[in-house]
């Protein structure tokens, strides 16, 4: 704490900056960056915008959060996000005013190391949760709007389970289920997101899993304004062509 000075907005900018060309340039740990023993392997740019320990001591005390208004684990009022829910609310709120999604989907999802318990008890239906389908036989179920389908492939030990408003509960001569055809037709996004996002990335290993989150955010802003960059202008450009400079967040 003695070597900290209050943070202002252009080194936030800098640090950021460093973060996303990071995932640019790979290196074995963070103080490779700054090295300059080696010449064919140094990268002065990192020097000339912001010195090491600088650097470090800001990832180290990168709070996007009023920990103290935090309630403790037991509170029936805990919220697991609550490290990075300012930032979350406000990109949701970002995304939501230019970014309009079309009619197909996808939901991304990213393993996080915790220590929480599995529960066997979410609310699924009996029917459903319990459902042994056969590959020509799969199970449906219908609430309002909402298809829940459980099917077996031909060499599927356990049941898939699929939610879906834009299917009906219809079946190819195969027996597989049209809702499956749908998904496996769209469901590319989520691998060339998942592509993009690690080529770019550069996470490293965290004992503080949500600020892997955090960092994870930030990422995935650049990601979106590189999507509505695409949308608006003609010819190509890839994503390193429009890499971060301090002076550009």
């Amino acid at each position: 704490m003695k070597s900290w000075r209050p943070l202002t907005e252009n080194e936030l900018k800098s640090f950021l900056a460093i973060v996303f060309n990071m995932g640019l340039i790979r290196k074995s740990s963070i103080e490779e960056y700054w090295n300059s023993s080696l010449p064919s392997q140094a990268s002065h740019w990192f020097k000339k915008v912001m010195s090491r320990n600088r650097f470090q001591n800001i990832l180290k005390f990168l709070y996007v959060s009023d920990y103290s208004r935090n309630v403790p684990r037991q509170h029936p009022a805990y919220d697991p996000a609550s490290r990075f829910r300012p930032l979350l609310s406000f990109m949701n709120k970002q995304f939501c005013r230019f970014i309009v999604p079309k009619k197909e989907v996808c939901v991304d999802e990213t393993l996080m190391a915790t220590k929480g318990t599995l529960r066997k008890n979410r609310p699924m239906p009996n029917t459903i949760r319990n459902a042994n389908p056969t590959p020509d036989n799969p199970v449906y179920m219908r609430k309002g709007k909402m298809l829940c389908d459980a099917f077996r492939d031909m060499d599927g030990k356990k049941p898939v389970r699929m939610l879906s408003t834009a299917f009906s509960a219809q079946h190819l001569p195969s027996g597989r289920p049209r809702i499956v055809n749908g998904y496996n037709k769209n469901m590319g996004a989520v691998d060339t997101t998942d592509a993009i996002m690690k080529a770019y990335g550069g996470h490293r290993k965290n004992r503080k899993p949500w600020k892997k989150v955090v960092l994870h955010l930030f990422h995935r802003i650049v990601h979106n304004a590189y999507i509505l960059y695409k949308k608006k202008h003609v010819g190509h450009t890839s994503k390193i062509q429009t890499s971060i400079h301090p002076g550009d967040c």
